[in-house]
């Protein structure tokens, strides 16, 4: 990520979090990963009796980038750095 220019770390977040983080800086892309569902992006996330748009409902330019590098990683394309 830093290559990319961002910085990245493994922090658990709270759904409250996350909803005030909508509210005051509208996320740029929320996704899910695993190792079957490489990348999935969230387009609304429903709490409670609210639903949170996350990037108009398209995925973000981050969670696209993602996506296509892990793709080219599996299918032998690119390299994975360490």
């Amino acid at each position: 990520m830093r290559s990319w220019g961002h910085d990245s770390s493994r922090t658990p977040i709270s759904i409250d979090e996350v909803i005030e983080a909508h509210e005051h800086r509208k996320p740029q892309g929320v996704w899910g990963t695993g190792t079957a569902a490489v990348i999935s992006p969230v387009g609304e996330l429903a709490y409670k009796d609210a639903r949170f748009k996350i990037h108009d409902g398209t995925i973000g330019d981050l969670t696209q980038r993602l996506f296509d590098a892990i793709v080219q990683i599996q299918y032998g394309r690119r390299r994975r750095r360490r």
